[in-house]
């Protein structure tokens, strides 16, 4: 029978790292310089494997982010500037919200696949940017949410983006309102 001696020193090395790690629970004293580094060696190459893969997760992270926002943007159909700044409470130091609604291409309309299924889209950066799938945002209007309301009342110097279909919903703002909306709008405010 054939061994396979990168395997057998890899056992070899695991059964002895465990009993000196048996030791040092046992008595750290007891331990000679080299089984501490060997210790130490083991921990820092453990330590390093999670760290790696932390750094790829975090990169795989970033990565993804940067490609939904690229998404968001080429698929946008509208956008606007919202918070305090649309109504007007804005003090000097205060960020820019930008609010938007993109449409899904063709190929994540008829995927299937679960990460094709993006509704909403939250930028990085100094803005606070967050652009909703259409579906999602015509959703949000049926529910009277005051962040897609607003967006039908959005007076044209806050547009920063415009189209057919915004001004399509804008036309017809008084067909998506009810006494909901006004509840909802006061919810809203004393919130803030």
């Amino acid at each position: 029978k054939k061994v396979d001696s990168k395997k057998f020193l890899k056992k070899l090395e695991e059964k002895e790292i465990k009993k000196l790690y048996k030791k040092l629970a046992t008595n750290p004293t007891l331990l000679t310089t080299e089984e501490m580094d060997k210790l130490k060696m083991k921990y820092m190459i453990e330590n390093n494997n999670k760290k790696n893969n932390y750094n790829s997760a975090v990169e795989e992270s970033l990565k993804r982010q940067a490609e939904l926002e690229k998404y968001a943007l080429e698929n946008l159909s509208f956008s606007y500037i919202s918070g305090s700044r649309l109504y007007g409470t804005n003090i000097p130091s205060s960020d820019t919200d930008i609010r938007g609604v993109f449409l899904h291409n063709i190929d994540k309309v008829f995927s299937i696949l679960k990460e094709d299924d993006i509704t909403e889209v939250t930028f990085t950066g100094d803005n606070d940017q967050v652009f909703f799938e259409f579906k999602s945002f015509a959703a949000m209007i049926r529910e009277q949410k005051p962040n897609a309301i607003e967006a039908l009342w959005v007076p044209e110097n806050n547009i920063i983006q415009d189209s057919s279909l915004y001004y399509d919903l804008r036309n017809n703002k008084e067909e998506f309102t009810s006494h909901l909306t006004i509840e909802k709008m006061l919810g809203f405010a004393a919130s803030q």
